[in-house]
This record gives C-alpha cells, structure tokens and sequence, in this order.
C-alpha cells in the first residue's frame, strides 16, 4: 500500500485528535508532541513520534494509533 504525505504538525494532530477522541477516558489528556524523521524503515515508514508524556497505561494506547498511522503515512519533507 502507498503511503500519503503529511508535514509533522498534520501527524501530530492526527494522533492527538485520535487521542483525544478515544474511549479511554484517563489517555484523553496525553501528549505527543511531535513526530521525528528517520530514514525509512523496513517497512517504508519514515517517522515515529518522539516525546510522551502520559501515565504508563495509556502508551500502549498511543502506540496502537502512532502504528495505525505509520502504516497510512509517510511524513513530507518539508
């Protein structure tokens, strides 16, 4: 599957707007602050998020969202 383009500040608020509307209630307030580039991956992916900060239960959460998104998106060099 081909991967879209998105600048770092759109993937940011794509992980923040699933965050926030997730059915995990404690995870609704957790952060990521930004996304970071990286050479692509072995699956072509070419980013991951860089900062958390958010209680231990919710990163599995966030993870979960950051793969689905990964997956879809590769981020633009802008």
């Amino acid at each position: 599957m081909s991967r879209q383009l998105a600048s770092n500040a759109e993937l940011t608020r794509m992980i923040q707007d699933r965050i926030s509307e997730g059915k995990e209630f404690d995870c609704r307030d957790v952060k990521v602050e930004s996304v970071r580039w990286h050479e692509p991956d072995e699956t072509g992916c070419n980013w991951n998020w860089s900062v958390y900060n958010g209680p231990p239960p919710c990163y599995a959460v966030v993870s979960a969202i950051v793969s689905d998104l990964r997956r879809r998106y590769n981020l633009r060099d802008d």
